[in-house]
């Protein structure tokens, strides 16, 4: 009997005492398990032996990796989907995760959804970016859940559904329907690259979101957003969803400030300008950052743009 991986490590008195090892031992025996080891190790320093490679994964990454060969050995699995030189498209796993988001995606493009774009004044206060596609019809939905086995079990109510999923502040995919939330999981390295190597038509709004930006990028962009949520202009009569255009994140608000003839008042513009820089000074990020205001119409809006 092939022990799983924590029997292994309670039983073990041997020295395979890592993930790394305890993978990279089944390995030798099982083509597959090598290449699913192929797939999650690619871009690590061929120097290093298998067992190192594992070990140097990102948590989420060694996670699922175990799911996968474990799912494997219990005859769940049945064939990797490997391209060593290149990953492109989000990898299939176990669990409601990046392989159940994979269905989810592919939901989205036999629903007609593939072409999308983010939201625009509507991006809940904890996501960087946010899909979103509503009144779809329960009926419907449901047809297409049922066509995929990861999906078919997620009850879907008798109404009027919205699909969605985003990028949580801090590099986390999460995605469902109405208010349920189906899966998250957060972006490491590797998954951020797959992401921006996709060729899935339903990831092609997230793609190019992401196009202009680095995976270090995602914490310097959520450490804007929560600043910029704790600053306030002064008096204004609504505020603008943040919106995100490649390195550049805007920040809108109607009605502050003086106006004459369409125009603003030069020291308001400077007023605000002076209360930017104070509050985005006291981060340590603030150097990494370039500041614009530009008034129109009303709407004064700010635009910090990433160096």
């Amino acid at each position: 009997m092939i022990k799983k991986y924590k029997q292994y490590i309670i039983e073990s008195t041997s020295s395979l005492d890592t993930l790394g090892q305890y993978v990279s031992k089944l390995a030798e025996k099982d083509e597959f398990i090598r290449e699913l080891v192929a797939q999650y190790t690619d871009g690590v320093n061929q120097s290093v032996d298998i067992s190192n490679a594992i070990n140097v994964l990102d948590d989420d990454d060694k996670i699922d990796l175990l799911k996968r060969v474990e799912s494997h050995l219990s005859g769940e699995e049945k064939e990797a989907d490997v391209s060593v030189s290149k990953i492109e498209r989000i990898q299939e796993s176990i669990g409601y995760g990046k392989g159940v988001f994979n269905s989810f995606l592919k939901c989205l493009t036999a629903l007609g959804l593939k072409d999308n774009k983010p939201e625009i004044d509507d991006t809940p206060s904890k996501y960087l970016l946010y899909f979103k596609f509503a009144d779809m019809p329960s009926e419907k939905v449901q047809y297409v859940f049922k066509r995929f086995r990861s999906m078919s079990s997620i009850p879907v109510d008798n109404k009027p559904t919205s699909l969605f999923f985003g990028l949580r502040v801090y590099g986390k995919i999460e995605y469902g329907y109405n208010d349920e939330v189906i899966g998250s999981f957060k972006i490491g390295r590797k998954v951020f690259n797959e992401i921006k190597n996709s060729k899935l038509k339903s990831l092609s709004g997230l793609r190019n979101s992401l196009s202009d930006i680095s995976i270090e990028d995602i914490k310097l962009l959520s450490d804007i957003k929560n600043s910029m949520a704790e600053f306030s202009p002064g008096f204004s009569q609504k505020q603008m969803s943040p919106q995100l255009s490649g390195r550049v994140y805007s920040f809108g608000y109607y009605g502050y400030g003086n106006w004459n003839n369409g125009q603003m008042a030069d020291d308001d513009i400077t007023i605000l300008k002076e209360k930017l820089k104070a509050h985005l000074g006291r981060n340590k990020w603030a150097g990494m950052v370039q500041l614009s205001i530009v008034p129109d119409k009303f709407w004064v809006y700010v635009n910090i743009k990433l160096k």
